[in-house]
């Protein structure tokens, strides 16, 4: 009796591990689609007072929505034109950058040959290639690179809000009617 008690708690410790590796692949497989939910969620918890203090104005539902997506794109828009300047201002002191940094790495080698550094015997065209120039615009490459992965999925974010928004005009309404019902329930 007591080996089905062990392997039982065996089973169910084997079964909570596979369950814990089938939610982790899974969370790393729909990541992409995740951060675009909580990102379009933290989006709608920051705009939705809008909506809803045009609508406690008198404002009608259909004007509130129009106006909180138009004041929600002007914000985006902004960021986006920021975000492009920034980027265009970078590619376009690149070159800058690399001739820069192509005559430090020669007079890095130069200093390393000054101070020595075959003499202990370290190459020095070795340790200025430390500091190569390709290998940072390399890795400058590869994070704008993921920037615009990380815009990639703009449009499934946009959907997103427009549809969370639609969703936030009837919440305060659902609030209500679940209030009530508790109050009830709580009399009987």
């Amino acid at each position: 009796m007591k080996s089905n008690s062990q392997l039982s708690s065996a089973l169910i410790f084997l079964a909570g591990l596979a369950s814990l590796g089938i939610a982790v692949a899974f969370f790393y497989n729909a990541a992409s689609l995740l951060n675009a939910f909580f990102i379009a969620l933290i989006i709608v918890f920051t705009v939705s007072p809008v909506m809803s203090g045009l609508r406690r104005k008198g404002a009608p539902t259909w004007a509130a929505y129009i106006v909180t997506v138009l004041v929600l794109l002007v914000v985006l828009l902004v960021f986006i034109l920021i975000v492009v300047g920034a980027g265009k201002q970078f590619l376009n002191a690149l070159p800058e950058y690399l001739t820069d940094s192509e005559s430090s790495q020669a007079s890095l080698q130069s200093m390393f040959d000054t101070w020595g550094a075959e003499n202990v015997g370290l190459d020095s065209s070795a340790m200025a290639e430390l500091f190569n120039p390709a290998k940072i615009l390399d890795y400058t490459g590869k994070f704008i690179s993921g920037l615009l992965d990380t815009f990639s999925s703009a449009i499934l974010i946009g959907l997103l809000i427009l549809f969370m928004l639609v969703d936030a005009i009837a919440v305060p309404p659902k609030w209500l009617l679940i209030s009530t019902q508790k109050i009830q329930l709580s009399c009987a």
